[in-house]
């Protein structure tokens, strides 16, 4: 039987097709297609988030927007949008919608690239905890704000007190 890429279990169906699900996210059946290592974990086993997964689905956008809806992944659309220009994002471990962000490339190599900035999807009443940027190790973030519909990107960095705020964005002085 063909499934239905316009519905709900026609989606299930090309994911379990494609993907083993696991306890850490979901593994490629075909563990050799390079799309997959871009925006994948290794650990031991290359292992993709759901968004990654969905972005991968052959389906109608809006099938693939109503399934990721109903199933919690509230920022699926954002994170379509920014992969389907080109971006790599590479989820990290330690945060909740915290992607390393590397831009387009397509000689892109995981072992050799350095993520300059990072990317946090966040609902747009949410509070930004400076504690972020500990975790990106004080690297400019991109925080895309994101209402399920919609969204935008801001980008901040760390900064150590509103002296050095000022002396680093601050016009200098008339004469």
């Amino acid at each position: 039987m063909v499934s239905d890429p316009e519905n709900s279990e026609g989606i299930e169906e090309m994911i379990e097709k494609l993907f083993t699900k696991t306890e850490n996210g979901y593994v490629p059946r075909d563990l050799g297609r390079q799309e997959y290592r871009k925006c994948g974990n290794k650990s031991p086993v290359l292992t993709l988030q759901i968004e990654e997964v969905l972005f991968n689905i052959r389906a109608p956008d809006r099938s693939l927007d109503e399934y990721a809806r109903a199933h919690g992944y509230i920022y699926f659309q954002a994170y379509r949008s920014i992969r389907e220009r080109g971006w790599i994002l590479i989820p990290c471990l330690f945060g909740e919608y915290l992607y390393e962000i590397h831009p387009p490339n397509k000689e892109f190599n995981r072992k050799d690239a350095v993520a300059k900035e990072f990317l946090k999807i966040v609902p747009p009443l949410s509070h930004l905890d400076p504690a972020v940027f500990s975790l990106t190790d004080n690297r400019p973030v991109v925080f895309a704000i994101s209402d399920a519909d919609s969204f935008v990107l801001v980008r901040g960095e760390a900064l150590d007190s509103a002296k050095s705020l000022v002396a680093k964005y601050a016009p200098p002085p008339r004469k």
